[in-house]
């Protein structure tokens, strides 16, 4: 699908570029063949497909200074959130693997760097804990004065973007936020 041969510094490498995104529909298709998959297992099998690259990908962009710390911990908080049910360490093992498997043509060292700075980042930063519960809940609006409806979802999902452009990092951040959207609206 992927697969081609290449030379690199006069050394023939077999390289799979792209294969994260190639292998979701065929990841997909062979589990459908066996009714007896649940749901669960069809979702762990298309998530570790398309993302199980995301590891490298974020360690690489912070050690060439594309990420700094902060962004770099909110894009493995959306990685979380992405994969959620399915526990990142079952990730970061697919990860690992396949960084174990790749002909890179380097050395490889006893322990994955990336693997180890995903894992520390996570369990610094909480990540973990629900990767998918938003920062506010309604029941924040609604103590600020608000009525029930569409306008609780709307603040909820504009602090959530907020979130994950890296503004803020934590509930407090994001009630100040709040209180700062909502005096500013109502000036």
């Amino acid at each position: 699908l992927t697969t081609n041969k290449s030379t690199k510094n006069g050394v023939e490498r077999i390289t799979s570029a792209g294969h994260d995104r190639a292998g979701k529909e065929p990841a997909k298709s062979l589990c459908s063949r066996w009714p007896t998959l649940g749901i669960d297992v069809i979702h762990a099998a298309e998530v570790l497909t398309t993302e199980h690259m995301q590891i490298g990908s974020l360690f690489r962009a912070r050690e060439d200074g594309h990420l700094t710390d902060v962004p770099y911990a909110n894009a493995v908080r959306k990685l979380l959130k992405r994969i959620h049910p399915l526990p990142w360490r079952v990730l970061l093992l697919v990860s690992e693997s396949d960084h174990l498997g790749s002909d890179s043509g380097q050395k490889k060292s006893d322990t994955y760097e990336a693997g180890a700075f995903f894992e520390e980042t996570i369990e610094r930063k909480k990540l973990d804990q629900d990767p998918t519960k938003p920062l506010i809940q309604g029941r924040d609006l609604l103590e600020l004065g608000f009525s029930p409806g569409p306008k609780v979802g709307f603040y909820i999902k504009r602090i959530e973007a907020a979130r994950d452009q890296g503004q803020i990092e934590n509930r407090a951040e994001a009630l100040e936020l709040l209180r700062n959207i909502l005096g500013e609206e109502g000036s």
